[in-house]
Parts: C-alpha cells; sequence; structure tokens
C-alpha cells in the first residue's frame, strides 16, 4: 500500500517497523524516514496506516499519543471501534487480496472496502480510496469480518488444499507442475459461474466407490484421511441440498417407482401365531400406489421380505413387478428398468435403510421417509415430513402426480 500511494503521488513521511532492516528497505523505496522506535514515531503526518499484525493494534495504540490524528487500519477482522478511544479520526481502507513482499500487485483491481466514524472522514478517505482501486466499496465492520471469513476460505483454505496434493504427488516421485493446468482451469471456473455449479468430483456424482479408493490410498496418511472425508462429505452435502432445492423442477421428469416396503410402507411388525410377520400399512399410501398405475406409472416393490401377504397387499393394488427374498436391490433396480426401458435417472426410489442405498445411489430421484437411518437421508435428494407407514408414499406420488397435471385434484 505504501507503494501504491507513493506511485499516486502521496507524501510517505516515515515508515516503522520492529525491525530496523524492514523499515529501512521499505523506507528507502518511498524516500520516506524510518524507525524501529515508538517513541520515535512522527507526529507531522496527517494520516497513520496501521498494518501491525491484528492483536497488537490496541496495545501499539497505548503507546502512542495520536489523539487528533486521522488513524487508519487495513484488516479485514477488526472493528473500527478500536480506535474510539485514541482519535477522534478514524476509519478502515481493507484491500480483499493477499500480498507477498517478493510479489508486485495491481491495486486498481483490487476491491477496497471503507469506512470511518463520520460522514466527513468517509468522504476523506474515497478521495484516498478510489485513487487506489476502481472498485472502492463502504461496508460495516460486521459485513467486513464476514468477508474476510470467506477470504481465509477462498485463499488460506484452497493453499492448505494444495500443500496436500503437494504431500501426495511428491511422496510419489512426480511433479506439482502436472497440477497447475487444472488449477488454472478450476480457478477459471469460478469466473463465469456460481461455485455450486461449479463442483465436480467423486463426492458430487456420490461415487461412493472411487471414495473409499481414494481414502485407502492414504491409509499412511491419517490427517489427509481425515481431510479428504471431511470434504467430500461438505461436498455431498452441498449437491444433496442444490438437488432438494430443485426437487419439484425434477419431478416432471419422473416415470416409474420403486419401493421398499418395512421401513416405508410400513414401521410396525407383529408375528402372527402361524409364524407369518404382519404388517401395518396406510390406505392413504394404497390409494396413491393404485392412483399412479392406472396414470401408467410403473411400479416396483423390492424388499428383503418373503411374506405372502405382502406380495398379495401389492398385487390387489395393481403391482406386477414385486421383487421379494431381494438380496441385491441394484439388481433388481436393473431389471426393473431395463423391463420398461426407462433410465435410471428418471426413477423415484425410496428406501430407508442400507439394503437401499446402492440402488437409491444410482436413481435420479432418491427419496426417503423422515424416520430413514442417517446415511440414507444423507442421499435423499427429498426426505418427506411423514415417516415410514404414515403417508410417505402418499406424499412422494401425490407430488409427482400434481407437477405433471395427473393428480385427480390440482
Amino acid at each position: 500500500m505504501s507503494k501504491a500511494l507513493y506511485k499516486l503521488g502521496f507524501q510517505i513521511i516515515q515508515i516503522y517497523s520492529k525491525t530496523l532492516e524492514n523499515a529501512q528497505k521499505l523506507a528507502e523505496i518511498v524516500n520516506a524516514d524510518c524507525t524501529d522506535s515508538i517513541e520515535k514515531i512522527t507526529t507531522e503526518a496527517d494520516f497513520y496506516f496501521f498494518a501491525l499484525t491484528d492483536s497488537t493494534i490496541e496495545h501499539f495504540l497505548t503507546k502512542i499519543n495520536l489523539k487528533n490524528k486521522f488513524l487508519i487500519h487495513s484488516s479485514g477482522s477488526v472493528d473500527i471501534k478500536i480506535f474510539e478511544n485514541y482519535s477522534n479520526n478514524y476509519g478502515v481502507i481493507y484491500p480483499l487480496q493477499t500480498f507477498s513482499k517478493q510479489k508486485e500487485v495491481n491495486f486498481e483491481e483490487i476491491p477496497i472496502f471503507i469506512e470511518a466514524n463520520s460522514p466527513q472522514n468517509l468522504t476523506i478517505l474515497r478521495t484516498i480510496a478510489i485513487k487506489l482501486s476502481k472498485n472502492v466499496t463502504e461496508m460495516s465492520s460486521i459485513k467486513r469480518l464476514q468477508l474476510h471469513v470467506a477470504a481465509v476460505f477462498t485463499n488460506n483454505f484452497t493453499n492448505l488444499m494444495y500443500l496436500a496434493a503437494s504431500d501426495i504427488i511428491e511422496k510419489n516421485g512426480l511433479s506439482f507442475d502436472f497440477l497447475k493446468p487444472l488449477i488454472m482451469e478450476t480457478a477459471q471456473k469460478v469466473m463465469n459461474q456460481h461455485p455450486k455449479d461449479a463442483q465436480t468430483g467423486p463426492a458430487a456424482r456420490n461415487d461412493t466407490s472411487t471414495i473409499k479408493k481414494h481414502l485407502n490410498t492414504l491409509y499412511d496418511s491419517p490427517n489427509l484421511q481425515k481431510l479428504y472425508s471431511f470434504a467430500s462429505d461438505k461436498i455431498f452435502e452441498l449437491i444433496r441440498k442444490k438437488k432438494m432445492i430443485n426437487f419439484k423442477e425434477n419431478l416432471v421428469k419422473i416415470r416409474a417407482f420403486a419401493f421398499d416396503v418395512d421401513g416405508v410402507f410400513s414401521n410396525t411388525l407383529f408375528l402372527h401365531t402361524s409364524g407369518d410377520l404382519l404388517r401395518t400399512m396406510n390406505t392413504k399410501d394404497g390409494f396413491a400406489v393404485k392412483y399412479a398405475i392406472q396414470q401408467g406409472f410403473p411400479m416396483a416393490i423390492i424388499t428383503g421380505g418373503a411374506s405372502p401377504s405382502v406380495e398379495k397387499r401389492f398385487r390387489e393394488l395393481g403391482v406386477t413387478d414385486i421383487y421379494m427374498k431381494s438380496f441385491d436391490k441394484l439388481e433388481n433396480l436393473r431389471d426393473f428398468a431395463a423391463k420398461y426401458d426407462i433410465p435410471f435417472d428418471e426413477i423415484l426410489y425410496m428406501g430407508d435403510d442400507l439394503p437401499d442405498y446402492e440402488a437409491m445411489s444410482v436413481v435420479g430421484m432418491p427419496v426417503c421417509p423422515a424416520d430413514a437411518v442417517p446415511e440414507i437421508r444423507n442421499i435423499s435428494v427429498y426426505i418427506s415430513n411423514c415417516s415410514a407407514g404414515e403417508g410417505c408414499v402418499r406424499d412422494v406420488i401425490e407430488q409427482v402426480l400434481k407437477v405433471q397435471s395427473k393428480w385427480p385434484i390440482q
């Protein structure tokens, strides 16, 4: 900032640093005096810029007397009120950029955020800031703090990922240079589209097989395993939320339904004296199933159970594709999809527990009851407000048919 202000014609009177050598280097560039002594800081300047570590600013202020001077800090996370007991004139000029001594920056392209303790002082700060940058915005301390948090994610945490990548690749005798075109392409994407639309990778695709392989590869780096798992979980969560937002829009393309039984249609099991397990089912679910079939939607029941009464119930409703004693629900789903020549993307599958996981992972609309297990809830793009046996099947069928204008009452 000193270099930029100096080039714009501002006179830099003095540079202070804890280290005299550092103060001298910069002072020579901007033709200024320098000191490493707080007691020797000049009182002749109009403005005093504080570019100290955040935690040391107030301690520094207690050691100098600049009561009527214009004090300015450039921190993203320090409140403007830090100056209120030390001067009558103060403000903030916060450039949103990462700075390194080794690299020059073009201040004209850097967003600068300003704040001051009075309208008059804000006007003064703006006249300085607009000479530095084309992009100047007034912003409160609270919002600036949030911006700074976002900046840490964007810059510091991203670089941490680069370090993790370099550890992995260089340990295997490969060059980090291989990754640089990918880094440039990824950065360029967010210049043209929202990050939520640019997200790719195994977690975004819910490719659990690849994720497991990657985690196994990191067996000797438990910290990287944790980082990989945490990031993958967050990506998956974000993708699921995005899909839930678009849930109703995606219902337009649904052409078929597949349902588990226990934990979906029923949540209660009774043992009959004959040894057969009896289930209670919601009549509203039954109506929805029968009506959807009448409207031309293929319907599959895929269950690990073997109860004749269950099969009889669904055949009475008009279901012809009933897979009992299912040990591979994904294989049964493939059979069902192939029979009607319907791609997985156009199938809604409702399950509640781990046996449904693989099948739900491939369909376009994985959904579940309110009381499904966490793993199933995590991969569902819609979670019904109804629990198993309490109308969750009716809920999803009705939503699909209403969106497609096929429900009896819109």
